[in-house]
């Protein structure tokens, strides 16, 4: 087995997802700038519609894009970068990292852009996996539980 990597500060071992949620954002919605509090979170973008042309690209970031932000930049680094996400696309990126996702426009305006969403942390960090847990607890409303059990079946 190869070492871990030096710029690791732990050794992460017995990664498991801890929670996962469907993320269906219909025209002008949006994930405001957020992070988690595990180890590590990704994305798999499920079902993307065809976007209107962007309204602005300003600093290239385009209508439906996910953008992740850094703490610093410097001359040769950028504090930000932007993609825009096609399906199957799969990102997975430190929880602490920031990160949103721009509000897209459909010709229509019913677009769905689905998403699963999720964390990954060591089962060995029981006081992450607590507050991960509570976390969720107190800012998942009722109705998105509800919701997401609902399309899960469906699934």
């Amino acid at each position: 087995m190869p070492p871990p990597l030096s710029v690791m500060k732990k050794k992460i071992e017995n990664i498991e997802i801890l929670g996962s949620w469907f993320n269906n954002q219909q025209d002008n919605e949006y994930n405001p700038l957020h992070d988690h509090a595990t180890y590590f979170s990704g994305v798999i973008y499920l079902k993307i519609p065809e976007y209107l042309p962007s309204r602005k690209s300003k600093n290239g970031h385009l209508d439906g894009s996910i953008l992740f932000v850094q703490n610093e930049s410097n001359i040769i680094t950028c504090s930000t970068i932007s993609i825009s996400p096609r399906v199957g696309d799969i990102f997975l990126f430190p929880s602490t990292l920031k990160h949103m996702v721009y509000p897209f426009r459909t010709v229509n305006g019913k677009g769905i852009r689905r998403s699963l969403s999720f964390n990954l942390d060591s089962v060995k960090d029981y006081d992450i996996l607590e507050a991960q847990v509570n976390y969720h607890k107190q800012n998942m409303k009722k109705e998105e539980i509800e919701r997401n059990i609902k399309y899960i079946k469906k699934c």
